[in-house]
């Protein structure tokens, strides 16, 4: 975000008063940073959430899917012969430190590292009572950018395309509180792994925004175990109006073994006229693992259509290959 400030700083241009970037060269060079910031959402058909804050010495990681693996599943990625060999060593249980922790398959929701000590990040110290004190200023720095810069993550991408109407943009609906209650998602987002929040997550599912209800789902899905009780809330969330709740309900339910109901709403989302839903749907069936068995001929010819959308110039469409080939293959 400084580098197109930089970049008119150094040709005498004052940069508009809209950019949230600073120039750190030429004629209007501001002070320096206390804070770095970083992010990662979706990559290729791999879905995650994660921020980052960086001072000169601490980095400060959060994870909002901390159910997910550093090394998820992932077409380009798996097909190296690295890949191939962790996955084969985690298999047996043969990996240890730095490795061992990639090739887990969750994460921490907060990671701090001390880089001057540790430039590798292996010693997570954000439970160390010695460091709460960091953890905290850390913690307040990444929330006071999110809500400076809208952080517009928390919507997923069939969501904001929903919201998009001719010639607007992210930006813009990431700016209007009313479609996008920032402090809100981010409370029911926060919430995500968390021991205690399973009551709230529940009341959540029947919240008037579609975001809340989606980081609800996602909320429960992250537990190991439901209750009876969670597990009646997924299935009145199967009639939920948003599709890209359905299948996150769907895949939650699944994931449990209650594929009775879900299965029907994962594979009619594989049809949806959105292929950013159709790509939720095929990374959840993917994700499913054996469970998914009895939906492979749907799978085949959302494949198919994948492929050809794919020939068409549909470059979205190879992610959605990508899950369905890995899911299929797991199945032969």
């Amino acid at each position: 975000m400084d580098f197109a400030p930089t970049v008119l700083s150094l040709c005498g241009v004052k940069a508009p008063a809209h950019f949230q970037g600073r120039a750190f060269l030429g004629a209007d060079a501001a002070p320096p940073r206390e804070f770095v910031h970083g992010a990662r959402d979706r990559v290729d058909e791999a879905f995650d959430l994660s921020r980052s804050v960086r001072d000169g010495r601490w980095l400060y990681i959060r994870n909002f899917m901390p159910h997910l693996s550093w090394m998820q599943p992932e077409g380009y990625s798996d097909a190296s012969t690295f890949r191939q060999e962790l996955k084969h060593l985690a298999a047996q249980g043969r990996l240890e430190g730095g490795a061992g922790f990639y090739a887990a398959p969750s994460r921490s929701l907060e990671e701090l590292y001390d880089t001057r000590a540790d430039p590798h990040q292996l010693r997570n110290l954000a439970h160390t009572p010695e460091h709460e004190t960091t953890l905290a200023r850390m913690r307040a720095g990444l929330r006071r950018w999110q809500m400076e810069t809208r952080d517009a993550g928390f919507l997923t991408e069939p969501q904001m395309w929903e919201r998009l109407a001719r010639d607007e943009t992210p930006w813009q609906i990431a700016r209007d509180d009313s479609r996008y209650p920032l402090a809100r998602l981010l409370e029911a987002a926060d919430a995500v792994g968390r021991k205690d929040a399973q009551e709230r997550q529940r009341q959540w599912l029947r919240d008037p925004h579609d975001a809340v209800r989606y980081w609800a789902v996602t909320g429960l899905f992250a537990r190991e175990t439901l209750t009876k009780a969670d597990i009646q809330a997924l299935r009145e969330v199967l009639q939920d109006s948003s599709t890209i709740i359905r299948v996150e309900a769907a895949s939650a339910l699944a994931r449990q073994g209650e594929t009775g109901e879900a299965l029907p709403v994962l594979t009619a989302a594989l049809r949806s006229e959105s292929v950013e839903t159709r790509l939720h749907a095929a990374r959840a069936l993917e994700l499913a693992g054996a469970v998914a068995i009895p939906t492979r001929e749907a799978m085949k010819s959302a494949l198919d259509a994948a492929r050809e959308a794919e020939k068409s110039g549909d470059t979205f469409s190879m992610f959605i290959r990508f899950s369905l080939e890995a899911a299929l293959r797991r199945e032969d």
